[in-house]
């Protein structure tokens, strides 16, 4: 069983299905959508299972919970900022074509309302195909009124590219001292990978402060 109170509660993560769940009749039901509180003087609500992934529910506080695996009571925001030299065209995508020892960057701003962070994503579609290909990401960052490398970090990751498919990776790794306002900067060197990456965009994801 769980117990919420009114607020936001974001259940991306809860492990559990809907279709055998059962309700108590003096309390509302309801999946994936804004609440409010039954008459019964403690404005609780208490469900008997637990809901599928990407499921998201508002309320205030969570009192208790034994369903599944709850992530976050925090709501999570999304921002999407493209290459700083996106000047190809695929579709009607607009890329960065990066080839074998290049490298491609990107720019991007942690807004005021920031706690923490979910996850960094970078979008890509390879031009060939190759496991366990070797690429150094690095960071830079700090917030005005700060030096403009307050923060560096640097990290050699493993990706596997499938020509002409839509990938992603997360790259939150190199930036464990963010804040609220934060302006930084992403650089990925391909080293000598097997071939041209199309950059599309880098996605930020973080949970809000309320």
């Amino acid at each position: 069983m769980m117990i919420l109170k009114k607020g936001t509660l974001d259940l991306l993560y809860v492990e559990n299905e809907i279709a055998n769940s059962s309700f108590s009749s003096k309390y509302l039901y309801a999946r994936g959508r804004k609440l409010t509180a039954p008459d019964t003087g403690d404005n609780e609500f208490y469900f008997n299972s637990g809901l599928t992934t990407s499921e998201s529910l508002e309320f205030d506080q969570i009192i208790s919970s034994s369903v599944g695996k709850v992530l976050s009571s925090d709501p999570i925001k999304e921002l999407f900022f493209s290459p700083n030299d996106a000047k190809q065209n695929v579709g009607s995508y607009s890329v960065n074509s990066v080839g074998k020892k290049s490298t491609t960057y990107f720019s991007f701003h942690i807004p005021n309302d920031y706690k923490k962070i979910e996850s960094i994503n970078v979008f890509f579609i390879p031009l060939f195909n190759e496991t366990n290909d070797t690429v150094e990401i690095s960071s830079t960052y700090g917030s005005v009124g700060e030096e403009f490398d307050q923060n560096q970090e640097i990290e050699k990751i493993s990706i596997d590219y499938s020509r002409n498919k839509l990938s992603q990776v997360d790259v939150k790794s190199i930036y464990n001292n963010l804040k609220p306002n934060s302006v930084c900067g992403l650089k990925i060197d391909h080293d000598n990978i097997g071939g041209t990456v199309r950059y599309v965009g880098i996605e930020v994801r973080y949970y809000v402060n309320v």
